[in-house]
């Protein structure tokens, strides 16, 4: 599956980047992010640990599936989780059960979109009220 295909942005998705002024830092659609890259290494780590190999099919699923659970409660934290990015993950996990590859690595990629967006809109939203504090000439010094 393109990888344009997994990450279809819908015009509500999109209307929310733009409100949020985060399309323009969307060049590359995976944001590495301290949270995303400390579910990278957990994933990592835990694969280590268990001797699994990330390159097997299953295994791969998994590794999506782990990484995006991670960032999804990373986001859940961060106080910005989108409202379906749990179902998606859900919804994934019995596609994957039920022998469906294609559409569970398409709702798991989804929902990875959708947990590393809001992790973006959590970082904009801390750095956001700095551009909205009233500057007079003693604070612009």
């Amino acid at each position: 599956m393109p990888a344009s295909e997994a990450f279809r942005l819908n015009i509500k998705t999109l209307v929310l980047l733009l409100f949020c002024g985060l399309l323009s830092s969307l060049h590359s659609v995976r944001a590495e992010t301290p949270a995303h890259e400390s579910c990278i290494s957990t994933v990592e780590q835990s694969e280590a640990d268990s001797g699994k190999s990330p390159q097997s099919g299953k295994d791969s699923f998994e590794r999506s599936y782990a990484v995006a659970e991670c960032l999804r409660k990373a986001a859940a934290q961060a106080g910005t989780e989108w409202l379906n990015t749990g179902q998606l993950l859900k919804k994934s996990s019995e596609e994957a059960e039920n022998g469906h590859r294609d559409v569970a690595f398409e709702l798991v990629n989804k929902a990875r979109f959708q947990a590393e967006t809001a992790l973006q809109q959590a970082d904009y939203e801390a750095r956001a009220w700095q551009r909205r504090v009233i500057r007079t000439k003693e604070t612009a010094r």
